[in-house]
């Protein structure tokens, strides 16, 4: 699926702001490549949206106004399926509304940048905290944004159980808002409940001086136990988020951290906490990498086979990092142009793809060599805004990239045995790599 945005100057984007303007998420369909299966409708352009894991009918998007919006396609879904996908022109394609948009008064102040789902394994309440195992299911439920007004937003999709105090574990009714509706009399008071973050973080520098404007996110959460076990991360990684800034700035933080010198005190579930989820004065930031680019972060991502490894693209270079270090493993030459996006391979260890404004590819295989790239295709004639990998469940060796462009087309690769195929000990060498890099560092 696609998400279009209007492609029009900084001047003419100033004179509309603020103005309600329909917009789509195009949903494309292999069996019928004429036209899109579905389109999601929102009031505002969607900036960056995201499929639900385990219930791949449920979509959420962060938009340009703040909001975040959430569709439930699976009715949609089940409605075609029974039609069945015939190429009749006469067909007309399915829209689908949204299910809920959160209210503007408790959204971002400013265009949602990244967003992402938290794993069936990491629920959060109200307060900050972890919940408790015995209250997990084997569902997603919650998913954080980000956005340049510094706040990293916690939110529930199931706010109106919470308001009808069906989930205490998570919160109580008067920790959702409401707005005036109807009558008393009515069966619910009167009331609506208004879709809101469950819980709000604000990150701040360490010294204390300046906001940060945030604009990419990863989560070691989404990791297998097993791998994280095995990693330098520190503490619960369930809580633990990767953070870049506008200003090129690279952030490890916990968001379920407590408050400077002090443990949280408060144990007793009715003592109701801040409405809003605020925070009160936690330290959230365990580790920061100052000027990690001279521009804002275009990729963000923790590898698939090293959960403390990190790639951040940006500008001509891209770096990769290993939390806890306070200079970059390995910075790539410069490029002959800006890179645009990037994309791990999540068979190869080795593997990273890098787009670039002038519709090239690169794949750097640390293989192979770590001063070039292995190989540059040609991609596209415009600039590559983002690339989204596919691996095929009925074969390994069907491995699709998704390519989309800033004039608004959607490209599908298909990738060669080669770069689907981890070499022998992929990840050993992968890993001897790294040592090197890192024992090279130190002894600069």
């Amino acid at each position: 699926s696609v998400s279009a945005v209007r492609n029009i100057s900084f001047d003419e984007r100033a004179m509309v702001a603020g103005q309600s303007v329909s917009s789509y998420i195009l949903l494309w369909d292999f069996r019928q490549l004429v036209r899109p299966q579905m389109l999601l409708q929102c009031p505002h352009e969607v900036l960056t949206f995201k499929f639900n894991n385990k219930k791949p009918g449920i979509v959420i998007g962060g938009t340009i106004s703040g909001q975040v919006v959430m569709w439930d396609m699976t009715d949609a879904i089940a409605a075609l399926n029974k039609k069945g996908n015939n190429d009749d022109e006469g067909k007309e394609t399915a829209q689908v509304v949204p299910k809920f948009v959160s209210h503007v008064d408790h959204a971002h102040k400013r265009p949602v940048s990244d967003l992402f789902w938290l794993p069936p394994s990491t629920q959060i309440n109200f307060r900050g905290q972890l919940v408790a195992d015995e209250h997990l299911s084997d569902e997603s439920h919650q998913f954080v944004t980000v956005s340049g007004d510094g706040h990293v937003k916690v939110w529930d999709i199931r706010y109106e159980q919470i308001f009808n105090d069906e989930l205490r574990h998570i919160a109580r009714p008067k920790h959702i808002p409401v707005e005036k509706v109807g009558s008393k009399d009515s069966k619910d008071g009167g009331l609506r409940p208004l879709w809101a973050p469950i819980y709000n973080a604000h990150i701040k520098r360490p010294d204390g001086v300046g906001e940060l404007s945030l604009n990419k996110v990863s989560c070691a959460g989404l990791l297998n136990k097993s791998v994280t076990a095995a990693s330098a991360l520190e503490g619960d990684p369930r809580s633990r988020l990767l953070l870049t800034t506008e200003e090129g700035d690279l952030i490890h933080v916990d968001i379920c951290a407590t408050k400077k010198g002090a443990e949280d005190s408060k144990a007793d579930d009715d003592d109701g906490g801040d409405v809003k989820g605020e925070d009160g004065g936690r330290d959230y930031v365990k580790w920061m990498a100052p000027n990690d680019h001279q521009r804002p972060c275009v990729y963000l991502a923790q590898s698939p086979f090293f959960p403390d490894i990190v790639v951040s693209v940006s500008d001509w270079q891209f770096h990769i990092w290993k939390v806890g270090l306070d200079k970059p493993l390995f910075v790539s030459p410069t490029s002959r142009t800006y890179m645009t996006a990037g994309a791990w391979s999540p068979t190869r260890p080795a593997c990273l793809i890098i787009g670039q404004a002038d519709g090239e590819m690169m794949v750097w295989d640390f293989t192979d060599s770590s001063y070039r790239p292995s190989i540059e295709l040609k991609a596209t004639p415009s600039k590559i805004s983002n690339m989204e990998f596919l691996v095929s469940t009925a074969s390994s060796r069907h491995h699709l990239l998704a390519v989309g462009v800033d004039i608004g087309t959607l490209h599908i690769f298909e990738l060669p045995r080669n770069l689907v195929r981890p070499v022998a000990n992929e990840e050993q060498i992968m890993q001897r790599f790294l040592d090197r890099e890192i024992t090279a560092m130190h002894y600069l």
